[in-house]
């Protein structure tokens, strides 16, 4: 799991998604991030890596097949 975040980050970003947030979590994002000294985009990208990471992992010991 940690080979794979590795490999994720070292993977170059060249795609956009725009995403519509209330101002409240816009703002919780941006608290957050300075708190961790990252961008707002670099902790986004890191809690939706993060998650999908432990879902990947849960499915491998539940022994889901993503294709279903």
């Amino acid at each position: 799991m940690i080979k794979e975040a590795a490999i994720m980050e070292r993977e170059k970003a060249t795609s956009r998604m725009g995403l519509r947030l209330t101002e409240t979590l816009k703002n919780r994002i941006d608290e957050r991030a300075a708190e961790e000294g990252r961008t707002p985009s670099n902790f986004v990208i890191n809690v939706v890596t993060e998650y999908l990471n432990r879902i990947d992992n849960a499915k491998k010991l539940l022994n889901v097949d993503r294709k279903e």
